[in-house]
């Protein structure tokens, strides 16, 4: 986090808002954490985006008051990162590449389980 300024904390989740792990910086304050916290929609507009024939959405970009929000959206998992108002969105975009090497073990733990499921006949 302290090479990207203005960014305050980072969460990762499952499509449905279940956080996996989230980090957070030192000057990170009370309302940037609940915004850490709460479930957003951004799944949600993505998959309607889809649905209207809008093409694939990759991220979603939120200007708040005082923050700005960046969700990076896979196909399994969410990536909501806060940064301050005065962030450079740009950068913040770039990190993406970044987050999916980070999580790219953990979508593949998350693909093997779900196949594992499904090869039971399970619904998931």
């Amino acid at each position: 986090m302290e090479r990207t300024p203005g960014l305050l904390g980072a969460v990762v989740s499952d499509l449905e808002g279940v956080s996996v792990t989230c980090a957070v910086g030192s000057t990170c304050g009370e309302a940037e954490l609940a915004l850490l916290k709460t479930t957003e929609a951004a799944s949600i507009a993505a998959e309607l985006a889809e649905k209207l024939q809008m093409g694939r959405c990759k991220s979603v970009v939120t200007y708040l008051s005082t923050n700005v929000v960046v969700y990076f959206i896979s196909p399994l998992l969410l990536v909501k990162l806060v940064a301050e108002s005065h962030a450079n969105v740009g950068l913040l975009l770039e990190t993406v590449d970044d987050i999916n090497q980070i999580t790219s073990d953990l979508v593949k733990i998350l693909l093997e389980s779900q196949e594992a499921v499904q090869s039971k006949g399970l619904d998931i």
